[in-house]
């Protein structure tokens, strides 16, 4: 019997990136800069900031390495929005993508057990139908990674996901980002290209 598997979507995990000392750097500079409001966001260009200028060159190697591992071709990447998150005991981000990007990413720089995140079946065809089973990568409706300090997660921008209540007693403390691809898309052949 053949088992083809059609139309995967691809997740990249990647941990213990940083070194202790880099990740308590960070740490420091993201406390520093945070407000007292709910959901904590920081600005869009972390990425500019001198105090993440190392891990953003990070963060466009790693994105590299996933998408030529996918076979994608490209001139450059780019990254479009950097920015820090602080989820505090009690809070959540709910269902949300990335629209307007190619890839994403999040950063765990504190997550001692906190909220993982859940990435949910693109086909809303598939939970039409649900069978018991056992839960595994080839047959979820959801998949949830664990939060980790020093962990970092790279995904399709288009690819709904959400946080759960935190419900420990620390902050989850995390770094997100997205990516667009520049270069040729889709084929003259079929009148269907651009570039950019």
């Amino acid at each position: 019997m053949l088992h083809h598997k059609l139309f995967p979507t691809n997740i990249f995990l990647i941990d213990n990136l940083l070194s202790s000392e880099e990740l308590s750097k960070m740490h420091n500079r993201v406390t520093f800069e945070k407000e007292d409001t709910e959901n904590w966001q920081s600005d869009y260009l972390l990425h500019h900031d001198v105090y993440f200028k190392n891990f953003a060159e990070l963060v466009m190697i790693q994105n590299k390495k996933a998408l030529k591992t996918l076979g994608y071709h490209f001139n450059s990447l780019e990254i479009t929005d950097m920015w820090a998150n602080i989820l505090r005991p009690g809070e959540m981000h709910t269902v949300h993508n990335h629209s307007n990007n190619f890839f994403s990413g999040v950063f765990y720089v504190y997550a001692h057990e906190t909220s993982g995140i859940n990435f949910s079946d693109p086909r809303p065809q598939a939970s039409v139908f649900l069978p018991k089973k056992d839960d595994n990568l080839d047959n979820a409706n959801v998949i949830t990674y664990d939060s980790k300090s020093n962990r970092m997660l790279l995904f399709p921008s288009w690819l709904s996901h959400w946080v759960p209540i935190n419900k420990s007693k620390h902050d989850r403390i995390s770094i997100s980002w997205n990516i667009m691809i520049r270069g040729e898309m889709g084929e003259h052949k079929d009148f269907q290209s651009a570039n950019f």
